[in-house]
């Protein structure tokens, strides 16, 4: 569920491996997960979380519809506890394709059953995967559609990802049935901060702590494998959007709009500039869900804010001493800063108790969304 950092080019990793001084980062703190905070008040309940795979259900939504012909087959594939990589290894197997050749809008979970879009460039149809899924040495997916289309899939191409969740061990934090429902309709009026979801960092931090070593502390890019470099790259963008996002919970305002304010349009990539005489049409636009206050991506060259919204965020990032450094590596990187949008929206959330510790919720997100960033709005895991 998420934005992909732009890959670096090859001779850009040659000046961070020249330039990069880690004598100089001796006493910089490591970068690390950023704690998130929840804008609407403390967890209402404790609850298993993916209890099993069939508890954390998504289903990618394509916005078109296929021509019918062309010499890319899209596959609706459904898997279990499996990662996005494992269908695109199956598929390059299956079909004797190079990595160039399948696409894929987005990863999904692996601890979950997730219904989602491969392309595969091929002159061929869907019988060598049914015939391989029939089996005895079946990769763990299921075919549900197969259609012929002119265009590769890519990354992000989809418009949405619907979710069932289901909760189990529910138990009440001294809140009430009439809370919990007060905060689902909360959210479903005033949206959710914008956080990337835990998953983007790796078990405990590890994406974080090899992107420091990377980009921050003089460790030799050059035989870095490119899934590797983006992955990386995503990871220490996401962390420095959610501190941000996190200082302006803490202050109210990652729901306003600030003097100077980056706004995205609902729906779209587009972001402009908050002008003063625009900012009353603007507050009605913020409360209708047509456009969001933003947060940056760091990276080089100009933040679409201004004024007090970018020195607010600014003074957030300078706090971690490894800022100044890993902005200079992104810049060599020519990886170019962009902004994202601080809240996200539920307005179809719904929720349907099993029984009485059992909750079922349904949602559509929007591309780049996290459902557990949702969910933290609602409960915390019992790990117990």
């Amino acid at each position: 569920m998420s934005l992909s950092a732009p890959d670096a080019r090859p001779d850009a990793e040659a000046d961070v491996q020249a330039d990069v001084q880690p004598d100089a980062l001796a006493n910089a703190s490591r970068i690390t997960v950023p704690d998130v905070r929840a804008a609407h008040g403390p967890p209402l309940f404790t609850a298993g979380f993916k209890v099993q795979p069939a508890d954390f259900q998504v289903d990618e939504v394509l916005p078109f519809s296929f021509t019918g012909d062309g010499e890319h087959l899209y596959l609706r594939l459904t898997k279990t506890d499996r990662n996005t990589g494992d269908v695109i290894k199956a598929l390059k197997r299956c079909y004797q394709v190079a990595q160039k050749d399948i696409g894929a809008a987005g990863l999904k979970d692996r601890h979950a059953v997730t219904t989602q879009w491969f392309s595969v460039r091929t002159p061929q149809d869907a019988t060598p995967l049914t015939q391989w899924l029939a089996s005895p040495d079946a990769p763990p997916f299921e075919l549900a559609e197969a259609h012929r289309h002119q265009k590769k899939l890519r990354t992000g191409a989809h418009s949405a990802n619907r979710f069932v969740i289901t909760l189990r061990d529910v138990s009440m934090l001294d809140s009430s049935a009439a809370e919990f429902e007060n905060r689902i309709q909360t959210l479903i009026n005033n949206g959710f901060p914008n956080y990337y979801g835990p998953q983007r960092f790796g078990r405990h931090g590890a994406n974080l702590t090899q992107a420091y070593q990377w980009l921050c502390a003089g460790k030799k890019p050059g035989s870095l494998a490119r899934d590797k470099r983006s992955l990386y790259l995503s990871a220490v963008r996401s962390a420095a959007f959610n501190r941000v996002v996190a200082s302006r919970v803490e202050c109210g305002s990652w729901n306003e709009l600030r003097a100077g304010e980056a706004c995205s349009l609902n729906g779209s990539n587009s972001v402009f500039t908050l002008q003063p005489a625009d900012r009353e049409g603007a507050m009605k636009r913020l409360d209708d869900h047509d456009i969001h206050p933003t947060a940056p991506l760091i990276g080089y060259g100009e933040w679409v804010s201004v004024g007090d919204a970018r020195a607010q965020d600014e003074t957030v990032l300078l706090q971690d001493s490894y800022y100044p450094e890993l902005l200079r590596s992104l810049k060599l990187l020519k990886v170019e800063a962009s902004q994202r949008a601080t809240r996200a929206l539920c307005t179809d959330l719904t929720f349907d108790w099993q029984d009485n510790s059992t909750v079922k919720l349904c949602v559509t997100l929007a591309p780049g969304v996290f459902a557990t960033t949702l969910l933290n709005e609602l409960f915390q895991e019992d790990n117990q």
